[in-house]
């Protein structure tokens, strides 16, 4: 694809992204409030998988990358498999909110400079126990 197939292709994607988080995000939340509630967890994992797989399609890079990161610190927040379970929890929802930021950045911009959102893939890696990108 195109570097400008992609931006078009973010035109339309982008809204479907953002409706596709905000379900992840009032799942994750109700998480927070019961954290047995394994069926809000597979919901969010569920969306966040959605996500992952859209942006791959468009082949933007940081974007993608973001979002498999966060397919997996979900995966593995369903699998007990995270020392600190909730604040494994807040950098997932901090991930979630700043995603459809980013994508605007990278709409406006027609650039996606993967590099800027390492600080958030370094985040989503190290609480689970991951090195950090460099």
């Amino acid at each position: 694809m195109s570097a400008s197939q992609d931006f078009v292709a973010l035109d339309w994607i982008k809204g479907e992204i953002a409706t596709i988080l905000q379900r992840a995000q009032t799942a994750l939340e109700a998480v927070v409030e019961d954290p047995s509630d394994a069926t809000s967890m597979r919901s969010c994992l569920t969306a966040l998988h959605q996500v992952h797989g859209t942006l791959r399609v468009v082949e933007l890079q940081g974007p993608t990358q973001v979002a498999e990161e966060m397919e997996t610190l979900a995966q593995a927040l369903m699998n007990q498999a995270v020392d600190d379970g909730e604040r494994a929890q807040e950098i997932l929802m901090q991930a979630i909110l700043q995603v459809p930021s980013h994508l605007d950045r990278i709409q406006r911009e027609q650039s996606d400079n993967p590099v800027l959102l390492l600080p958030i893939v370094n985040n989503l890696r190290t609480i689970r126990g991951e090195a950090a990108m460099e």
